[in-house]
């Protein structure tokens, strides 16, 4: 056994501890075109959950300005009507945008497909 090859072997395991140099999901292919046109299942589970935590931040920013505008009792940043659209819109993205697509869709994208699919799926891993 070469010293190379002892030092990939950490703890009886090969390649634990080791630089990986193989190609995988995150780079395989770079740029922002090679994720918004792939196929790989990983990185759709990677986008979901990017996409999710981006919708999480746009709700909490409009309850963010809800509870500033109810710091005191008269209008302190915005009008009744523009009030009314900041809960209807905090509503509509923490419900459709970010409760219903953080179910299953993401984790089952991103690990139960390489777990449970067959060997004949596709798959970069």
């Amino acid at each position: 056994m070469s010293a190379s090859q002892a030092r990939s072997i950490v703890g009886g395991v090969p390649g634990v501890g080791a630089v990986c140099t193989e190609d995988n999901y995150l780079t395989h292919r770079t740029g922002l075109l090679s994720w918004i046109v792939t196929l790989d299942h990983k990185r759709i589970g990677v986008m979901y959950l990017v996409a999710i935590l981006a919708s999480f931040l746009l709700g909490g920013i409009f309850a963010i300005l809800l509870r500033t505008e109810l710091l005191g009792p008269k209008q302190t940043i915005v009008s009744a009507d523009i009030y009314n659209q900041f809960f209807t819109l905090h509503g509509a993205v923490m419900i459709f945008l970010v409760i219903i697509p953080e179910s299953p869709p993401p984790l089952a994208t991103l690990c139960c497909r390489s777990c449970w699919g067959p060997r004949t799926w596709p798959s970069r891993v």
